[in-house]
């Protein structure tokens, strides 16, 4: 969901890593910024490297040309895609449908390399924080 403000220009959010509604001590800042075409290819990547080991578990040889196919639909039709970033690295994405009167988080996705640090705690907190001003409520499919 792309905020703007008054004059129509994307508003950028920011949270800070909580966990719990409690503080986290540290001085992580997750942002969420609007995907674009040149972003493609390192949200491939991206989401070969989320899905891995459950790809790896649960399909055969042809895993790769699966994931392939998937990332092509998705990307595909209208999803709103935002690259998380935790203080300035690009560590994961956002991936939001808007149903009427809602915000739907169809996936989030974050490295591996960068899980458990608070970077998808965050960019739900950004999603809500949105919503909220928006009047609208959040949903999403586990």
């Amino acid at each position: 969901m792309c905020i703007r403000d008054r004059v129509g220009r994307p508003v950028e959010c920011r949270a800070r890593v909580k966990r719990s509604g409690v503080p986290v001590v540290t001085d992580a800042e997750v942002r969420l910024r609007q995907a674009t075409d040149a972003d493609r290819d390192w949200l491939r990547v991206l989401h070969g490297a989320a899905y891995a080991v459950m790809s790896g578990e649960l399909y055969d040889e042809c895993a790769t040309a699966w994931e392939r196919g998937f990332f092509s639909a998705r990307t595909a039709h209208p999803t709103d895609v935002h690259i998380i970033s935790r203080n300035g690295v690009d560590v994961g994405a956002v991936y939001l449908e808007h149903p009427p009167d809602s915000v739907f988080i169809e996936s989030l996705e974050v490295h591996p390399d960068h899980q458990g640090r608070g970077a998808g705690s965050g960019a739900i907190d950004c999603v809500v924080g949105r919503a909220e001003q928006a009047g609208m409520p959040v949903t999403l499919h586990v």
